[in-house]
């Protein structure tokens, strides 16, 4: 990867009510041993929004 190349990515944060509390989903990446919103990398041919759902 070139210092000045571009990644185009999208995500989000889910959220949803639970016993009248918010519960938000974070997933987390073995490789980094973190834990983050989901989000993907967009492919050449595929809209940023696409890239962060799941199919």
């Amino acid at each position: 990867m070139k210092l000045t190349e571009i990644i185009r990515a999208a995500g989000g944060v889910v959220v949803r009510e639970a016993g009248g509390a918010a519960e938000i989903l974070l997933v987390h990446r073995p490789a980094y041993d973190d834990w983050t919103f989901p989000k993907g990398k967009a492919r050449a041919d595929e809209e940023e929004a696409a890239s962060s759902s799941w199919t």
